[in-house]
């Protein structure tokens, strides 16, 4: 979730938009609070295998394992946000349908949540995008390797 401001005083930290979900560890110590992870930011760089992409310079800043050979080091950063799209039109009762796909591996896509979304539905992330959206299908099916 995108933050809105961090206030060092009182460790608080606000986000941009509330969440339906409660952030707390049920760990019975209410003085604990909950743990995050924070990615992607520039001032935390400071433990090996950590990272800052500043997306305006389109610069990739990485603090590397100590036996570590940036020379041999594999980078992949995705830009892809689906691999593929299905869409029919089920109020025209066409359809996508009978397509199968299997034994076909993918990986590394790119997401960030929309504007606005916190991904706070109540079920299986249902506002959430996905790397092979399908609307208005039906008798279809993926099977990766």
């Amino acid at each position: 979730m995108p933050i809105e401001s961090i206030d060092e005083k009182t460790n608080v930290v606000t986000f941009q938009f509330e969440d339906a979900r409660q952030f707390a560890d049920n760990f019975n110590v209410p003085w604990k609070g909950a743990r995050y992870i924070i990615e992607n930011v520039f001032e935390a760089l400071d433990t090996p295998g950590e990272w800052y992409l500043d997306r305006e310079k389109g610069i990739l800043y990485y603090m590397p394992f100590p036996d570590e050979n940036m020379n041999s080091t594999e980078v992949i950063a995705p830009v892809i946000t689906e691999f593929m799209t299905f869409e029919g039109s089920p109020l025209d009762q066409k359809y996508v349908q009978y397509i199968k796909i299997k034994n076909l591996g993918f990986s590394h896509t790119f997401f960030v949540l929309p504007k606005g979304d916190s991904n706070a539905s109540v079920q299986s992330s249902s506002t959430v995008s996905a790397c092979f959206p399908m609307k208005g299908t039906r008798y279809c099916s993926l099977r990766t390797a």
